[in-house]
């Protein structure tokens, strides 16, 4: 009797269907017996699986620092790794061909200007698909290189990769990110949150692989749903045919994902029906300086901004604070061709607490001052 360790570093859902295609497999063998080791973190809990007299290896070392690679490495059983390509050790993992053909729609759906791949080397095979898809659709690629980002990508104050903020911030237009799970796809989100209002709203995350996680972040993130079983029954097959001698094909093993989980719409109707409510309040009070925080406060809104952003684009083709932006600038253009009154009376109508920040507004959306733009217009 053969005995296979199942080691993962932590519980959920995908590692509870990967352990079930584990003991499927093993089901149908005479020779076969499964040990589950659940929160072995390091190459000091590797006893439990050794005092166990296992011969095998089940492991799932995605987001592993390379250290406890080494460790588990060192220990010198055979060993599969599900989830991740590990260097030197044989792999099974969704085929990253199956992902990126699930989510081209959707990403050629918001037309971006750039795509972004948030992935560590794990999921090279991932990056590199997805950048021989947007070469043959014309679309640039860039790969944001998370390998370096704390071992725990869930931790409260996440510090954004030096690259993240020039690269999107760079885009003229919409950005699709690619994270490689549903913890990067998570932390995205939750750096995302730092940047310009109009900067986030250009982002739409996708995750390679869906989780609760996804459905609980700031905005709820599309994704595509791992085999999970299948990639347990596979991991255990590989590692069979390596303890009975048999040759296994290439280090990587892959398994198709069918299924993508589209989270951007539709819209709950109950939601939806505020939006016009919402309109009405921001054309009402635009000019007095209103923010989207008092739009959602009016509406006593209780799910996220990113939630209530995004069901106001869909109904309106614009974000609300872009809809505030515009009506509080045509009143004021409004006022400066219509009266005689001061650039300082008017800054004050608009809500502005100073001359020289209603200027600077002004001038961004029109690329005059109040003044040049009152004098030209009225000469014209």
């Amino acid at each position: 009797m053969r005995k296979i360790a199942v080691i993962f570093r932590d519980w959920s859902s995908d590692r509870s269907e990967s352990i079930s295609g584990v003991f499927e497999f093993a089901n149908r063998q005479t020779d076969l017996l499964v040990g589950v080791f659940n929160h072995v973190q390091n190459a000091a809990q590797f006893s439990a699986p050794l005092e166990w007299g296992a011969d095998g290896i089940i492991c799932c070392l995605d987001g592993a620092t390379q250290t406890d690679i080494n460790s588990l490495l060192a220990v010198g059983l055979p060993t599969v790794n599900v989830g991740s390509v590990v260097e030197g050790m044989p792999s099974v993992t969704v085929s990253p061909t199956s992902i990126v053909g699930l989510l081209a729609e959707h990403i050629l759906a918001i037309n971006p200007t750039k795509i972004i791949v948030a992935a560590d080397v794990g999921h090279r095979l991932l990056v590199s698909n997805v950048y021989a898809w947007g070469r043959t659709n014309g679309r640039p690629v860039h790969w944001l290189n998370v390998s370096r980002q704390p071992r725990d990508l869930l931790h409260l104050e996440p510090v954004p990769v030096p690259e993240f903020l020039p690269l999107v911030s760079s885009a003229s237009g919409p950005i699709a990110i690619i994270a490689a799970n549903d913890c990067v796809a998570d932390y995205i989100d939750r750096i995302s949150g730092a940047l310009p209002e109009l900067v986030e709203n250009q982002l739409t995350i996708f995750s390679a692989r869906d989780s609760p996680q996804c459905v609980l972040s700031g905005r709820a993130i599309s994704a595509v749903v791992a085999p999970d079983r299948q990639l347990g029954f596979e991991a255990a097959s590989v590692l069979s045919r390596m303890l009975h001698g048999k040759p296994i094909s290439g280090g990587v093993s892959h398994v198709n994902a069918t299924e993508f989980r589209d989270r951007k719409l539709p819209v709950a109707a109950s939601d939806d029906s505020l939006v016009p409510i919402a309109l009405e309040y921001i054309r009402q009070h635009a000019a007095t300086g209103i923010t989207v925080g008092d739009v959602m406060d009016f509406l006593q809104w209780r799910l996220s901004r990113v939630t209530f952003e995004r069901h106001f684009r869909c109904a309106v083709g614009s974000a609300p604070g872009e809809e505030i932006r515009r009506l509080r600038l045509e009143h004021a253009k409004e006022l400066l061709l219509t009266t005689k009154a001061s650039i300082a009376e008017i800054s004050g109508h608009c809500g502005f607490e100073s001359v020289s920040g209603f200027s600077t507004f002004f001038r961004n959306g029109t690329n005059a001052s109040p003044s040049e733009f009152r004098r030209l217009n009225n000469n014209s």
